[in-house]
């Protein structure tokens, strides 16, 4: 019985430092993002911030909002809008990464967020499952906060 007791009490404090390092790697996910663009157009702006329990997320191209949705990334759904247009969102955490389904209309497209080896890349795999979009790799470089904004 003790033996059992200690396999069980590892495994807890195993999944536990886990999670611990999954919280600590979606914090990485947090902050401002520009797509790294070398033409020397402007770019789209990606913000992920939390706002409560909420993870809110914005794509801006200029002092425009492009989309726009604030969602517990905990499988639910919530509304929002994607190019200007009404769309539903689910968000949720696999390990350190963040996966987002947006559906519009009748088009569905999975997103997924992560931070890999340089800690000032974001890394969106766009994957259309149901649409004519096609799938892409972003990739977007963090802004850092400026003094003046301090």
């Amino acid at each position: 019985m003790l033996y059992k007791g200690m396999i069980a009490s590892i495994a807890f404090l195993l999944s536990a430092s886990m999670l611990a390092e999954d919280v600590s790697e979606r914090a990485k996910l947090l902050g401002k993002w520009q797509l790294q663009d070398d033409s020397g157009k402007a770019s789209a702006v990606w913000t992920l911030e939390m706002k409560g329990a909420a993870l809110h997320i914005t794509e801006s191209l200029g002092d425009q909002k492009v989309s726009e949705f604030a969602c517990e990334p905990k499988g639910v759904e919530c509304e929002g809008t994607a190019n200007g247009t009404k769309a539903t969102m689910t968000m949720y955490y696999d390990g350190a990464a963040l996966v987002q389904f947006e559906t519009k209309g009748s088009d569905v497209t999975r997103r997924r967020f992560t931070v890999t080896g340089q800690p000032d890349v974001l890394e969106i795999e766009v994957t259309p499952i149901v649409g004519g979009d096609k799938a892409e790799t972003l990739h977007l470089k963090r802004i850092k906060p400026s003094s003046a904004a301090r």
